[in-house]
């Protein structure tokens, strides 16, 4: 199952956040911290899919945002915060993959979170070109959707032009069939295709092998 870290020491906040996204995602699993303490001590012995880290959380003074224990190639990171500036986070590049302000609608976080758990970078509709431009998202390619696909999904992908099922690839890839239903969402926004087959036909047009 996804798993999603939340470390905000706001509990209303957790417990908003974690009752929108359920009834959404039921399938997802969840972990709260509410101080960085704790939170580093899980990320030793744990790997979650999407974390979830309140900007001022309560021991966290790491100027590079991110944990250092964290593996960017496995856990997306998203940033929470009142409203997005680059100078209030400091100077540097900071390797983070979404900015989620307060401000945003129920609906922009849930897609942001869902496009984190699929391995990709949340950029906020309104007002945010800036933090692209300037270099916030390190870990992506920004440009064409077929470029910056994840190797996960491109191993999803190479069994889908074979016509396996979901069953299939979770088997052959040792994932949750969950995890690959996520994958295969990512794998059909990224081509625009509208289902799992109509995917393959693009990504054999576009060359995928």
């Amino acid at each position: 199952m996804p798993t999603i870290a939340i470390a905000d020491h706001h509990a209303l906040c957790r417990a908003a956040l974690i009752r929108y996204i359920k009834q959404a995602e039921p399938e997802y699993e969840f972990q709260e911290f509410d101080n960085f303490s704790t939170l580093e001590n899980y990320l030793q012995e744990n790997t979650p899919d999407c974390l979830l880290i309140e900007r001022h959380l309560p021991g966290w003074n790491n100027e590079s945002l991110v944990p250092d224990n964290i593996n960017p190639s496995r856990t997306r990171t998203g940033i929470l915060m009142p409203f997005p500036d680059l100078q209030e986070m400091g100077e540097g590049t900071p390797s983070f993959d979404a900015v989620f302000p307060r401000t945003l609608s129920s609906k922009e976080m849930l897609e942001g979170i869902e496009k984190l758990c699929n391995g990709e970078t949340f950029v906020v509709p309104e007002g945010f070109a800036e933090f692209q431009m300037q270099g916030a998202f390190p870990h992506h390619d920004t440009q064409a959707p077929q470029a910056s696909m994840p190797v996960r999904e491109k191993d999803v992908l190479a069994f889908l032009l074979k016509g396996a099922s979901n069953k299939e690839i979770a088997r052959a890839l040792d994932l949750q069939v969950v995890t690959i239903k996520l994958h295969v969402r990512g794998i059909c926004r990224k081509l625009g295709a509208a289902n799992r087959t109509q995917a393959a036909l693009i990504a054999k047009e576009k060359g995928y092998r």
